[in-house]
């Protein structure tokens, strides 16, 4: 099928999650292009830079009443910026991530400076972390990605995983964040990206349905060199304030605050997120 077909065969709107579950986070040339990005310290894209990150520990260790000897379990840990600083603090951590470049650069790192932390590359959705933490968390608009059945299975088990006086620490989407429009398309050249080592364009469009309130986005890469077509696509799920509370309430956590960032104010780093505190 040539390029042109493909793009008019595809199915328009999108179905959500029905194309492709997430973005290929777990293929090894994408988890390798894409721990690139979050090592750049030019921008907060894919993880915020290190005074951003060190910043946020001070605010985390103190909503979540940590102190030396705390367990902490960081679901989608990526390259484990915020496991290594908590175990730097004396916390005992556990790092789960779908990403096996990033987990083997965070265990590079965490036996190089012999820390107190185990990373396991996993599926956050099945990968045991154990019971008896102070600590679960969450980052970066991860939750969203998830199918709302997932979301109720992720949320039930970080409330078993969580002991008495535990904390569960989420950074979703903002419902402000999805449906600025029901179709929207762009493209641009790179000479590399996280699609590609190669010269390529990257067409991208974002379907967003009111109705389901997911967005789902769709990415179509062209190999400048060979004119191979690719694609890989992604489903959000958007909540209220009001739909996380619920949520949260059915998965049997009793005290849930929400947060404009992971400072406890607002700011212009990833402004498309909030944070969420739930406690049991």
């Amino acid at each position: 099928m040539s390029l042109l077909d493909a793009l008019h065969r595809r199915t328009t709107p999108p179905i959500p999650w029905a194309e492709d579950e997430n973005i290929p986070w777990h293929d090894p040339d994408f988890s390798r292009r894409m721990l690139r990005e979050h090592l750049d310290q030019t921008h907060n894209l894919a993880s915020r830079t290190y005074p951003v990150i060190d910043e946020q520990i001070l605010w985390i260790w103190d909503a979540a009443s940590l102190s030396e000897g705390s367990k902490v379990v960081d679901l989608a840990c990526g390259p484990g910026f915020y496991s290594d600083r908590l175990a730097s603090r004396g916390c005992e951590c556990l790092g789960v991530d779908f990403s096996p470049a990033a987990i083997d650069h965070a265990q590079v790192k965490a036996v190089a400076r012999n820390l107190n932390v185990t990373y396991a590359l996993g599926d956050i959705r099945t990968t045991d972390y154990g019971v008896g933490n102070d600590l679960i968390l969450l980052l970066f608009g991860e939750f969203n990605v998830f199918r709302k059945e997932d979301a109720r299975q992720l949320l039930t088990r970080a409330h078993t995983g969580l002991n008495e006086t535990g904390t569960l620490i989420l950074e979703p989407s903002r419902f402000s964040a999805f449906g600025k429009s029901s179709r929207e398309s762009s493209w641009r050249t790179f000479e590399k990206s996280v699609f590609s080592d190669n010269p390529h364009t990257a067409l991208e469009e974002v379907w967003w349905d009111a109705e389901a309130k997911t967005e789902t986005r769709r990415y179509y890469i062209i190999d400048g060199e060979s004119d191979r077509l690719s694609s890989m696509g992604s489903t959000s799920q958007a909540y209220t304030d009001e739909d996380y509370r619920n949520l949260l309430g059915e998965c049997g956590f009793t005290s849930v605050a929400f947060y404009p960032s992971l400072i406890g104010e607002e700011t212009d780093v990833t402004p498309e997120m909030m944070v969420v505190v739930a406690r049991k």
